[in-house]
This record gives C-alpha cells, sequence and structure tokens, in this order.
C-alpha cells in the first residue's frame, strides 16, 4: 500500500479498498490543505465514488474554520459512497461538535472510535 504524503496528512487506499487520511499531530488543517488533500485523493486514488476513512484522532490537531467550510462542501458532493470519521479521547471537543454535525450530510457518515469498526462499517456499503 503505498503513502501520499501531503502537509497534513498521509493519504492511502488500504486492503479493502477504502480511501484513508490520517492528519498529522499538531497539525492546523487549511483551506489550501484541504484542497491538497482531496487533490492527491482524486488524482491517485478514485476518479469515482469511494468509502472514506478521516483520522481525526491526532494530538492537538486543528482546523481552520475555512477548512472545515470546504469539507463540509465535499462531503455534499457526492464524492464518497460512505465517510467513517475515527475519533479519540485526543479529538477536542471543538472537532467532535463538526464531525458530529457532518452525519447530517447526504452522504452516510458515522463517528467511530474503534477503527476495526469504521471499516467493518464502511465494507457494508461496498457493491
Amino acid at each position: 500500500m503505498k503513502k501520499e504524503q501531503t502537509l497534513t496528512a498521509s493519504i492511502y487506499k488500504d486492503n479493502d479498498d477504502i480511501t484513508n487520511i490520517v492528519f498529522l499531530p499538531e497539525t492546523t488543517v487549511r483551506y489550501s490543505d484541504m484542497v491538497d488533500n482531496f487533490s492527491s485523493i482524486k488524482e491517485k486514488y478514485s476518479t469515482q465514488k469511494y468509502l472514506l476513512l478521516i483520522h481525526v484522532n491526532a494530538l492537538n490537531l486543528k482546523f481552520e474554520k475555512e477548512a472545515e467550510r470546504f469539507f463540509e462542501s465535499k462531503m455534499t458532493k457526492r464524492a464518497n459512497t460512505a465517510v467513517a470519521i475515527l475519533i479519540s479521547e485526543n479529538t477536542t471537543d471543538e472537532l467532535k461538535t463538526f464531525f458530529n454535525a457532518l452525519e447530517d450530510s447526504k452522504v452516510p457518515t458515522n463517528i467511530f472510535y474503534i477503527n476495526e469498526d469504521a471499516i467493518n462499517w464502511l465494507k457494508s456499503f461496498k457493491k
């Protein structure tokens, strides 16, 4: 499995054909970073709909408001079949609130504390 490294995340497609974005610790994600991350996915891993696992369980991870807005817009553009968001006790309350709000998006979205649960849920959307 080949990983693509951006300024804020490692991106790869795993053996279950799930695209993963693993945000780096001690990072503040900006709008331009989100553009870079999603461009990497489109160019390297998936030009069609895909299953997405977002790891936001990194220590001291922050998103600028514009980055959140970009992320929200991407969720509604049907680029993803389903989105699982992996959080932990390291995830700030602010990020938990933001990602909880995404559960109301048009794309099936769910939040998990356990990686295996997230993967199993995403695999249920495979055709």
